[in-house]
């Protein structure tokens, strides 16, 4: 177990710029073996933005279903949405038994199954299989991307490549979107069979986690793993230190231990369970936010808060697409540069404020009809909505859970997450035009607001630290039960 100290000396004694290179190569390292799981979730964002492309093709002439509805535009929405709720619990199982690499590459058959039953799809019934399918994919990616990320990578880039996540949801959502806006939704659905198909290929030539490795009392290759993605750096030997003598700590019996013990020890450790309710917590209100809504029923939003003659409608969407793309990158920049804590404040209450604003314009334009004048403050809102989600309401969740989610637990807790957020996100997509056409949008909106107040107080107040902390270091503060607010 102590192997992995006998090159300290020699690091010690290399000359600096040649300790930077290492880093520096290593630092690279990191972003190609997790260029596979980000592919993946590019499929993801596109399999979210499909909906928005298909539904509105689905109401013309030409389409081989006459009797389109909001029922039935509901059903083929969420009906990607509802094996998500369930397959975390299986990617959680996946991930712990076979690993964090293999079950991204288990999770992206389904995916292309599912594309190609889409695009050659002649009936209602093959779409929603189709979308089954490649809501598996997405119920199964849930538990593991970020896990995989968060483990496989240096306190100092993690941020950045957990800020990805986000970033390739919205960038998946923006091309699909724009294939849809200028092609037919068979066409859509073949460009979108690339991003699990390409995902699949860059994580077949990823490496495993070295957390996943100490977890199978396989040390060497853990040791192994472990400095051929981080290095041999001083900071890189004190993680790889903490992580050898954590291990050492737990006594084999915890090791071994039945699914009960994990769930008992769920539920009565501080450093487990309070990590764990604050990301439920905020992954909901993430989604009642409306984070999603806007994704599927795209078309249908902005017809609705702007007109069909004001604009056009595609053109606006793609807008919204493009400030998410912009946005996103930029919360990369910001999850390196300010406290997770300030970061969740700005962007939640700034979400508040642009809904606030989105339900009183449309309450006012359903007064006054025809002004002009109140057709630009949605727009403005709508615009300024998606960046404050894409800086913080996306990205931050997946961020934290990556960093917070502790390790004892991981496989079980990351599923919880995932299991509460997706139901989230399916009663979300299933309900959101049922509240839009009986209690208006105005209302609608106000019930979006309040849950992005919600999760604003949640974070001003409960929300720990982790910025440029360790794994380790996060989870025994949570043990001791001190703050990493300073």
């Amino acid at each position: 177990m102590t192997g992995h100290f006998k090159n300290n000396a020699k690091v010690e004694e290399e000359p600096e710029s040649n300790v930077k290179k290492k880093e520096g190569s290593k630092t690279w390292y990191q972003i190609f073996i997790c260029l596979g799981p980000l592919i993946l979730t590019t499929g993801v964002g596109a399999m979210m933005g499909f909906s928005g492309i298909f539904l509105p093709q689905l109401k013309n002439d030409n389409s081989f279903i006459k009797d389109a509805n909001g029922e039935i535009d509901s059903w083929i929405a969420s009906s990607a949405v509802l094996p998500m709720t369930f397959m975390p619990f299986f990617g959680g199982y996946f991930m712990d038994k076979i690993g964090r690499k293999w079950s991204h590459f288990i999770a992206a058959i389904p995916a292309i199954s599912g594309w190609i039953i889409i695009a050659i799809s002649q009936n209602l019934v093959s779409i929603i299989i189709g979308r089954v399918l490649t809501g598996i994919y997405c119920g199964l990616l849930g538990p593991i991307t970020s896990v995989y990320i968060g483990e496989a990578t240096s306190p100092s880039i993690r941020p950045f490549l957990l800020g990805g996540i986000a970033m390739n949801l919205t960038l998946g959502t923006l091309l699909c979107h724009l294939m849809g806006t200028f092609f037919s939704w068979q066409t859509t659905a073949w460009f979108c069979l690339l991003f699990p198909f390409i995902g699949a290929i860059f994580t077949f030539f990823s490496t495993e986690s070295p957390r996943w490795y100490i977890d199978k009392n396989r040390i060497e290759e853990a040791c192994v793993v472990f400095k051929k993605i981080r290095g041999e750096s001083e900071e890189s030997n004190k993680e790889l230190d903490v992580m050898m003598e954590n291990y050492k700590n737990q006594t084999e019996c915890t090791r071994q231990s039945s699914l009960w013990n994990t769930v008992h020890e769920l539920i009565t450790k501080p450093e487990l369970y309070k990590p764990l309710i604050i990301l439920v917590l905020y992954f909901m209100s993430a989604q009642f936010v409306g984070i999603n809504v806007v994704t599927f029923y795209a078309i249908d939003i902005v017809e609705g808060s702007l007109g069909k003659n004001f604009v056009n409608q595609y053109l606006v969407m793609l807008a919204m697409d493009s400030v998410r793309v912009v946005s996103s990158v930029l919360a990369c920049v910001l999850l390196r540069k300010l406290r997770r804590r300030q970061l969740a404040i700005i962007g939640g209450s700034g979400c508040c404020i642009c809904l606030i604003t989105l339900s009183i314009s449309n309450y006012l334009l359903s007064i006054i009809p025809d002004s002009k004048v109140l057709l630009v403050a949605p727009l403005v809102a709508l615009l300024a909505y998606m960046f404050f989600i894409s800086i913080c309401v996306v990205p931050l969740p997946w961020c934290l859970a990556g960093e917070l989610l502790p390790q004892k637990v991981k496989g079980l807790a990351s599923s919880l997450l995932c299991f509460s957020s997706f139901s989230a996100f399916f009663l979300a997509i299933k309900f959101s035009p049922f509240l839009f056409t009986n209690i208006g949008s105005h209302f609608t909106y106000l019930l979006f607001a309040s849950s992005a107040l919600f999760g604003t107080v949640l974070c001003s107040i409960f929300l720990p630290e982790t910025k440029n902390k360790t794994l380790d270091e996060i989870s025994n503060a949570f043990k001791k039960d001190r703050c990493l607010n300073k």
